[in-house]
């Protein structure tokens, strides 16, 4: 499995597109580490990010 980096655009930009189609958002995407990546955080385009913390959902109860 490849290595994952978590990563939103860099300043000034609202989004980057990914040569598979996916487009990194503010929100961030854990994307794979590849030559494109690699490229677009020594570039600036795209930096590496915290992942946010997962959210405790919970069911209601039932009568």
């Amino acid at each position: 499995m490849a290595d994952l980096k978590f990563v939103k655009p860099g300043a000034g930009l609202t989004s980057v597109p990914l040569p598979n189609g996916d487009v990194v958002t503010a929100e961030g995407l854990a994307v794979n580490n590849t030559l494109f990546v690699r490229r677009r955080l020594k570039d600036g385009d795209l930096v590496e990010a915290r992942r946010p913390a997962a959210t405790k959902t919970t069911t209601p109860e039932k009568d």
